[in-house]
């Protein structure tokens, strides 16, 4: 016979406590959730920027261009074509090196050659090396020196990275520079903008 009267409740219940048995209860938790494919658009736009004085006396605005990231990120390693074609009336000469500046440029590897009184072509490629954030907002100016002659300018996003980029019809746009010579050139015809020296 057991004596029952020295067994405290706390032993019983330590007793109980190792002969309740466990349970463990299943529960489906959601499926790994597939990434959804990535959405957004770069779009380039084209517009006047300040002035040149040119050398025979003509007043003429540089190219300014904004690029607009929407939807995804654009990633590092995104490319950036940018193309300056020089011809004219009087032969488009650049007295002085153009260059390019803006937050882009300051975003990105610049490739291209650093030329003087240049005829015809100047090609630069822009390499981004750091995430460009959806949602921003990103320019580009070609600063002129003084020039003789008519121009058209253009950047145009060639390869983005993390973007599908989805409506192509608005990655690229260009400035031209008033004169007849330029849609004869077989080089970039413009439609966007043009500004008149």
């Amino acid at each position: 016979m057991v004596n029952t009267k020295n067994v405290s409740r706390r032993t019983v219940a330590k007793g109980a406590a190792w002969t309740v048995p466990v349970v463990s209860l299943g529960v489906a938790g959601p499926a790994a959730a597939a990434s959804p494919p990535a959405t957004g658009d770069v779009q380039v736009s084209s517009a006047c920027g300040g002035i040149s004085i040119g050398p025979i006396g003509g007043v003429y605005t540089f190219p300014a261009y904004k690029i607009t990231v929407t939807g995804s990120d654009l990633m590092p390693g995104s490319t950036f074509a940018v193309n300056l074609h020089a011809f004219g009336g009087v032969v488009g000469v650049v007295s002085g090196t153009p260059t390019l500046s803006g937050s882009l440029v300051a975003a990105s590897t610049v490739n291209g050659p650093a030329v003087s009184g240049f005829n015809n072509v100047v090609d630069w490629t822009l390499t981004t090396n750091q995430p460009l954030a959806a949602g921003g907002t990103y320019n580009v100016d070609i600063n002129m020196p003084l020039f003789v002659g008519d121009f058209v300018a253009s950047v145009t996003s060639t390869n983005a990275v993390g973007n599908p980029d989805t409506a192509k019809t608005n990655n690229s746009a260009c400035v031209q520079f008033a004169g007849a010579g330029i849609a004869n050139t077989g080089k970039i015809v413009c439609t966007n903008i043009i500004c008149l020296g």
